[in-house]
């Protein structure tokens, strides 16, 4: 399990196997060639994803602030993002003791790195 998909799972997006799989295709070379000489393809198997509103996808929601803000804000007690001149510092607690500062150029990273320091 990748980082972000811990993360999510903190959120409240639960994973289950699916039967369903995708048809993948990708080139297959020859050692002793340059070129490609033939395309395997194989079945890879898809995991969902059970959203906390309840629906099915086959894929996480994207890093971004309007995401981070519905998901994983609510579940901490005090979440604030500030514009300095160095980029953005977010911080985040889920008690009075913890917390934790981030800092990045984009919004979306800085706050995800806070927040994933609380709830992981």
């Amino acid at each position: 399990m990748t980082e972000e998909q811990e993360f999510w799972e903190k959120c409240g997006f639960n994973s289950f196997p699916s039967e369903e799989q995708r048809y993948v295709s990708y080139p297959s070379r020859n050692r002793n060639s340059r070129y490609r000489t033939r395309d395997v393809l194989e079945y890879v198997p898809v995991t969902k994803w059970i959203y906390p509103e309840g629906h099915n996808r086959t894929s996480l929601p994207p890093i971004d602030l309007n995401n981070l803000f519905l998901y994983a804000v609510p579940k901490l007690l005090y979440v604030t993002l500030e514009n300095c001149s160095g980029g953005y510092i977010a911080y985040a607690s889920n008690d009075m003791k913890t917390s934790y500062r981030e800092t990045d150029e984009n919004p979306a990273i800085a706050l995800y790195k806070a927040l994933r320091g609380v709830l992981c």
